[in-house]
């Protein structure tokens, strides 16, 4: 279903209307804020001091913004990988997650988040010297997707909300947690904007929690953060809508949560809700982890 651009622009008095009538405490309503983010998608690799090796970006960026991701990476460190009690290098299929906002003399970009999806064949083999097979990921079985939220629908609102789901031996949905919402390319007030979050928020929780996993023999396990997956689900009006790496989306996001079942001290990397696509998934085990403040003020 495609909208025009006349109810695009007539979709925050239905949205006003629409919120009017919700019940949404007031006090329970997240902060939320305005951005544009951009993904650009590429590998890494690094040595077994954790040290940057080499890296690709395969994403086709403006020259000045591929030239200051070029300055930025070799910066970054990494705690050392190791296997079997040996510091190893490894690589891994990497997202970059660019910011714009808006200031005095145009836009500040700088690095939003960096996530990571190991190449496990690529680390099994540079590890053990071998073809080993390596333990598949969770993967989806059934999900059944939530409906669209009538008045959000009405008002020609487009969101997403990443969720992340600590998936049970089984492949039941054990846990899950709404941890960032964002509507798109869309303006209003920020209560208004922070009601809609919040309800998409709550209508995609309740059917989740019905979803089914594949979880292969050797990753099934009781470690929350080997367990848990984010997932994006996106409510768009469109189906052609824009959502792939290099083209800039205008967001109004919540603040990014972890799940409470989650603790600092596990090595779980934070994906947030600006960080996939549709339709992806990722796994929060990845052996990739920036050091703290290694990617300084994240200015480019």
């Amino acid at each position: 279903m495609k909208i025009s651009m006349k109810t695009r622009r007539s979709g925050m008095a239905l949205l006003l209307c629409f919120i009017a009538f919700s019940s949404v405490a007031a006090d329970a309503l997240p902060a939320t804020e305005s951005i544009m983010t951009m993904r650009v998608d590429g590998e890494l690799a690094i040595d077994p001091q954790g040290k940057e090796l080499d890296y690709r970006i395969d994403t086709k960026l403006e020259p000045a913004v591929r030239a200051q991701i070029d300055k930025a990476i070799p910066r970054w460190v990494f705690l050392p990988v190791s296997i079997d009690g040996k510091a190893t290098a490894v690589k891994s299929r990497m997202r970059i997650t660019l910011a714009a906002q808006q200031v005095a003399a145009g836009y500040a970009v700088s690095i939003d988040n960096v996530v990571f999806q190991d190449d496990r064949a690529s680390t099994a083999m540079q590890a053990m010297g071998t073809d080993a097979k390596p333990v598949d990921d969770i993967s989806s079985k059934s999900h059944k997707p939530p409906g669209y939220p009538r008045g959000l629908m009405r008002a020609g609102v487009e969101g997403a909300v990443l969720l992340y789901i600590r998936v049970t031996p089984d492949g039941k949905a054990g846990d899950v947690a709404a941890v960032q919402s964002a509507l798109l390319n869309v303006r209003g007030r920020d209560k208004t904007l922070a009601e809609a979050l919040r309800l998409l928020e709550d209508n995609t929780v309740a059917v989740v929690k019905q979803w089914r996993f594949n979880v292969p023999a050797g990753k099934a396990s009781l470690v929350p953060e080997l367990m848990t997956v984010a997932v994006p689900v996106h409510y768009t009006m469109d189906r052609k809508s824009a959502d792939v790496p290099g083209q800039w989306r205008v967001e109004v996001r919540g603040l990014r949560q972890s799940a409470p079942w989650l603790t600092e001290a596990m090595l779980a990397q934070a994906v947030g809700i600006s960080d996939l696509a549709s339709g992806e998934m990722m796994p929060l085990d990845s052996r990739m982890h920036l050091r703290e403040g290694s990617l300084g003020d994240k200015a480019l």
